[in-house]
C-alpha cells in the first residue's frame, strides 16, 4: 500500500498507509472515538458492548473481535484479536502516560503492523477529532464536526463555570467501580470536567 510519514502527539513518525480503512483501537478511550468518527472502519473493539450500549452503537460494532486494554488497572491486549484482524494500524488515543512512545516503539516491533498515539485529554479533544478525521479515507469533515461541537461544549461550560461564586462551588468525590472505591488521578480527563464545570 502507498505509505505516508504521520507524526502523532508523541513526536513519533510512524508509515501509515495513505488510505486507512481498517483501525484497531488499543483500548477503551481509542474505541469510543472511533465509533463516533468511524465505525465502519474498526476491525476490533476493547470489548463486547453491554446490551443497554446497543441503542447507541453501530450494530456491526457488537460482533467485532475485542481487543482489551494497552494501558491502566485492566491492561489485556489481545495480541492474535489485532493481527488476525486485518488491521492496517493501531490507534492510541487518551493521555499521554511515561514511557508512552518507548511502549509504542515495542508493540509496533512485535505485531509488525504501525501503532500511533493521538493525545486527547480535554484540552486536546477537540484537535484529536480534527486529527482522527484527517488521516481516515474521507472523514475529514466527520472529524471537523465533532471538533466544533468539543469547541462550542467546552465554551460553554466555561461561561457557565465563571459565573458560579466561589461560595457557591461544590466539592465532590467522583468515584467508580462497583465497589464505588476507584478514583481518577488529578489531571485525568475526568478530574478535568470537573475543574471545567466549576467543582473542586
Amino acid at each position: 500500500e502507498p505509505m505516508v510519514l504521520f507524526t502523532d502527539s508523541l513526536g513519533r513518525k510512524v508509515g501509515v498507509p495513505a488510505s486507512l480503512t481498517r483501525v484497531a483501537p488499543s483500548g477503551a478511550v481509542a474505541s469510543m472515538f472511533l465509533a463516533v468518527v468511524a465505525p465502519e472502519y474498526m476491525s476490533t473493539i476493547n470489548a463486547t458492548p453491554s446490551s443497554s450500549q446497543y441503542k447507541y452503537l453501530d450494530p456491526r460494532l457488537i460482533g467485532l473481535p475485542t481487543t482489551g486494554q494497552m494501558y491502566g488497572s485492566k491492561s489485556t491486549l489481545n495480541l492474535e484479536s489485532i493481527l488476525s484482524s486485518g488491521a492496517q494500524v493501531v490507534i492510541d488515543i487518551g493521555d499521554k502516560k511515561d514511557n508512552m512512545a518507548a511502549d509504542l516503539d515495542a508493540l509496533q516491533r512485535q505485531i509488525g503492523i504501525p501503532v500511533i498515539f493521538i493525545e486527547a485529554d480535554l484540552p486536546h479533544m477537540a484537535a484529536a477529532f480534527r486529527t482522527l478525521g484527517s488521516i481516515l479515507e474521507g472523514k475529514a469533515e466527520r472529524g471537523e464536526e465533532l471538533a466544533a461541537f468539543v469547541e462550542q461544549t467546552v465554551s460553554m461550560a466555561e461561561e457557565n463555570a465563571a459565573k458560579i461564586q466561589d461560595s457557591e462551588r461544590l466539592s465532590v468525590l467522583y468515584t467508580s467501580g462497583s465497589s464505588g472505591l476507584n478514583t481518577n488521578a488529578k489531571g485525568s480527563m475526568q478530574a478535568q470536567v470537573l475543574d471545567l464545570m466549576g467543582l473542586e
